[in-house]
């Protein structure tokens, strides 16, 4: 059974966001898990320097969530579209399967 969203989950996402960004010497101007409209929170970084950086950005958050909490099936949507664009060129539909931790793409 997938894990809901907690703040707990949410602060580890944006931590993960947050942090990275640090470790690449990407000013962070603030970080919040305050739920808003559609996001369960949000950090607010200076620009990267190329898209490799930003798309490691975006990664940083699920990333560090799904070591928190391994059953956790938020992927952060903004995050997520942004790498699909990046990656695809379009938005795509990830499932994950059942019995498997492998993911099924599919083009729209």
């Amino acid at each position: 059974m997938p894990a809901k969203i907690t703040p707990q989950i949410a602060a580890h996402h944006e931590a993960g966001h947050a942090v990275i960004a640090l470790v690449l010497d990407i000013p962070v101007r603030y970080a919040s898990i305050e739920p808003r409209k559609n996001t369960w929170g949000r950090v607010a970084h200076g620009p990267a320097e190329s898209r490799d950086l930003e798309l490691i950005l975006a990664v940083a958050g699920p990333q560090a969530q799904r070591r928190f909490a391994p059953r956790s099936n938020w992927f952060g949507g903004g995050d997520m579209v942004f790498v699909e664009k990046v990656i695809y060129g379009k938005r795509c539909k990830f499932t994950l399967t059942k019995n498997s931790r492998s993911q099924k793409k599919t083009v729209s």
